[in-house]
């Protein structure tokens, strides 16, 4: 994801903006998922184009609000503390069990659990917020 983020910041200047911002980026993104796939020639896993085809032409149905949420989720996280943020970072990004990430910050795989819940409610209602504040509804 942080690459074709990269990639989409990176060809920023050749965007059009009479077109849908939305697909020309899911088109840099299917781009990326190629060349990242070309990359992995010895994997016994593949997708072959005709799947990545589907797959960027299901991301394109996205809707407008579904965007909105997942925009408001960043911001939600970015407002979390740095606690939660690791533990988030441990197990979403570097997908970690509560018993490994229990392991490397002293505590018990179950302690890891309820703050993971209590961390997942929080930004729930946080993005419940933003969406009432934009006027629409989940």
């Amino acid at each position: 994801m942080q690459d074709i983020a990269i990639a989409v910041l990176e060809s920023f200047d050749r965007y059009d903006p009479s077109q849908p911002f939305a697909a020309w980026a899911i088109g840099v993104a299917r781009n990326q998922v190629r060349l990242y796939f070309r990359t992995l020639h010895r994997d016994r896993l593949r997708f072959s184009d005709s799947i990545i085809d589907l797959l960027s032409e299901d991301f394109s149905k996205i809707s407008t609000s579904e965007l909105h949420r997942l925009e408001h989720l960043q911001t939600c996280v970015d407002k979390l503390d740095a606690r939660a943020k690791e533990l988030c970072q441990a197990r979403y990004s570097e997908n970690q069990k509560p018993a490994q990430i229990a392991q490397w910050l002293g505590g018990s795989p179950n302690g890891v659990a309820k703050a993971l819940q209590r961390i997942r409610e929080q930004l729930k209602d946080c993005i419940q917020r933003h969406v009432q504040l934009d006027g629409g509804s989940l």
